[in-house]
């Protein structure tokens, strides 16, 4: 049972917070729109956190509603895997449904794909919305056939022929040997037949021998590529679009029929996300590279024709589509993608904002300059020394590629192009675009991290940060990555004990506890914080803004030292502070704060500091401060608490402790 702490209690504990030293404030405001707008793109910062540039106060069902993950069992049992996750405040899932996994004939089913339609059924099942990724991966890029051949004789590495047991099934153009040396279906394409012997788009990236097995299959669909490619052919062309627009619907017939909605529902129940990282898998939309060519200049149409197509699809088959949000995909690892350039019916960019590992000041980034602490840009003439891994590194200004641009609603400029959530304007509104995290996670092997408690710490720690801040700060929904694979040392979200468990059984254990990794817990508790006497109705419109108006620090504990200037002063712990608040109802509010330290696998020990905020009904609120990883209270003590301002002191952790406020009635 979780432990509560009346007001009065604290106050006879208030020893426990004598200050040994004076306190130490902030440099500036805790909140100033200059933090990013002082930082525009082309300017990074050791110093600035862009995040504080804003001060949000986010509906808690919000936060609920957008705890999610990326979906990915494959021996384990998927009943047991989503309600493990839904039992313990999951309530999104993402899985990735190829167009290569439909049905060659009819291109309207995908029975080969036995995993996925029970993934499906279990999120129907356990109430977790899918976000299904449309994509067309070069390992599985369209419909196609599938067969297997045995080399005759042997091919050298670079030859432009193989000879083959038989070339009866085989089609000029769409037919080609997979995976040689990468996971590429037809990844030399078959350019002509004689006889048995088959020419190649492109010389042989390793040798074949006699006797050799392959594996080659036939395109559906020829590869997108555009006009200027000497192998294009408009015919062939429209039909692979056409094909596209297909399995659109047909995912959407599929996933509806799993989970049980009818057309015309004015919500469908599922979200859908255009691709998956360009940079990645995403050789299908450039027929040059099968040639051994390099894609040309405008290559990169080919995503934004099936940006239009896609939407056009949506639009024209509404009925089918109520409800749910089309996200650019093609934006996950691009920092140049804006709303403002989106499509009127693309409701989210998406993006993979995982945390980078770096080593100072030799793993600085250099662009036009660096924003030091009085906001004056300067030649990087001091750069600290520490490591990072943190979880918020793309919500800082460590690169210039902060992700706050697009999470903010304030909006700001990248070469002209407007960012921010309500910098797209149709027709003289305001027509939003809300950011997808649809894939991060902490990965405690990345920087040697190998123990299993260590690592289920630190990513308990990670997680629940990741989920508190971005949710907080405009995120419209976040995939943790994922929830199986890759052991406690890596990115699984789910413990190695439960994943082995799932493999070998068909129930659920009727106690979990010995199988609920830290992780798991701390997301439990907090989602379950957020949704004690949670409205639903209440929207960020409605919510109370709060602002801070003082942190102060009993000691000058830092994340980095400084050269001892004004300009390049050390990286204070009490500027590192996350202040992220929730709305639950109309009287309670639960905020996450925590000392964003710079590195996850270096463990802070608790600190004191006085923290001082309006935006409350103060007088006779209950306080109250809750450490959801070891499911205890912690001590508060309510310094004053007068109109709307409470003066608290709270200790402070590396990972969120919620600050539970319900007013008096």
């Amino acid at each position: 049972m979780k432990r509560k702490i009346s007001v009065f209690i604290v106050l006879l504990v208030s020893c426990l917070f004598a200050e040994s030293q004076e306190m130490q404030g902030l440099a500036g405001a805790y909140t100033n729109k200059n933090y990013l707008l002082d930082q525009p793109f082309g300017i990074d910062s050791q110093w600035i956190y862009p995040s504080r540039a804003y001060l949000t106060t986010a509906p808690a069902s919000h936060f609920i509603q957008g705890v999610g993950v990326n979906f990915n069992p494959n021996a384990e049992n998927v009943d047991l895997v989503a309600q493990m996750l839904a039992t313990h405040g999951f309530k999104r899932m993402r899985i990735e449904l190829d167009w290569g996994d439909l049905d060659y004939q009819t291109e309207s089913n995908i029975s080969s794909q036995p995993t996925a339609i029970a993934a499906l059924q279990a999120a129907q099942k356990w109430g977790l919305r899918p976000l299904i990724v449309l994509n067309a991966n070069q390992g599985n890029p369209c419909p196609h056939l599938s067969m297997i051949h045995t080399v005759t004789a042997n091919a050298a590495q670079g030859a432009t022929s193989v000879q083959l047991d038989g070339t009866s099934d085989l089609v000029v153009g769409y037919s080609g040997i997979s995976n040689l040396n990468t996971y590429t279906m037809n990844q030399v394409i078959v350019t002509g037949i004689s006889g048995n012997t088959v020419t190649l788009s492109q010389p042989l990236p390793v040798a074949l021998t006699a006797g050799q097995v392959i594996g080659m299959n036939t395109f559906k669909y020829i590869p997108f590529t555009v006009p200027d490619d000497p192998h294009y052919n408009a015919a062939q062309q429209a039909a692979t679009m056409a094909g596209w627009e297909k399995y659109v619907l047909a995912i959407s017939n599929i996933v509806t029929q799993c989970l049980g909605t009818k057309p015309g529902a004015s919500d469908m129940g599922f979200d859908l996300e255009l691709w998956n990282e360009l940079t990645f898998g995403s050789q299908y939309l450039i027929l040059p590279l099968y040639y051994g060519q390099p894609m040309l200049a405008d290559s990169l149409s080919v995503g934004n024709a099936l940006m239009t197509n896609t939407a056009a699809v949506l639009t024209e088959n509404a009925g089918q589509f109520g409800g749910v949000v089309l996200e650019d995909g093609f934006a996950n690892e691009n920092p140049f993608a804006a709303s403002s350039l989106e499509p009127p019916r693309f409701g989210a960019l998406g993006k993979h904002p995982y945390p980078v590992s770096a080593t100072y000041p030799a793993g600085q980034e250099r662009v036009e300059g660096m924003l030091n602490a009085l906001l004056d840009v300067d030649d990087y003439s001091f750069i600290p020394s520490y490591s990072t891994y943190m979880p918020e590194y793309y919500g800082t200004g460590l690169q210039t590629e902060t992700i706050i641009r697009d999470l903010t609603s304030i909006t700001t400029s990248v070469y002209g192009a407007a960012h921010g959530q309500h910098a797209r304007v149709v027709n003289g509104r305001v027509l939003p675009c809300t950011v997808f995290i649809t894939e991060i996670g902490i990965i405690p092997a990345a920087v040697g991290v190998m123990d299993s408690p260590t690592s289920l710490l630190m990513k308990a720690k990670g997680e629940s940060r990741i989920l508190t801040f971005f949710l907080n700060k405009g995120a419209g929904l976040v995939d943790l990555f994922a929830a199986c694979g890759g052991g406690d040392w890596d990115y699984q979200v789910l413990s190695l004990t439960f994943e082995q468990y799932a493999v070998t059984n068909s129930t659920y254990p009727a106690d979990d506890t010995p199988y609920v990794s830290p992780a798991l817990h701390i997301i439990s508790e907090i989602v379950s914080q957020m949704a004690n006497g949670v409205d639903n109705s209440l929207t960020e419109s409605k919510t109370r803004k709060l602002e801070v108006k003082e942190i102060l620090g009993s000691n000058n504990n830092y994340q980095f030292a400084g050269d001892g200037t004004a300009a390049h002063p050390p990286g204070y712990d009490r500027e590192a502070f996350a202040f992220l608040p929730y709305q639950v109802n109309t009287h309670k509010f639960v905020i996450p704060y925590y000392v964003m330290t710079r590195n996850i696998a270096q463990p802070l020990t608790p600190e004191t500091f006085e923290i001082k905020f309006t935006g409350v009904h103060a007088k006779g609120a209950s306080i109250s401060v809750y450490d959801p990883l070891n499911d205890v209270s912690v001590p508060v003590v309510v310094n004053s608490a007068t109109g709307n301002e409470l003066t608290l002191t709270v200790t402070a952790a590396d990972y969120p402790y919620l600050l539970i406020i319900n007013e008096a009635p």
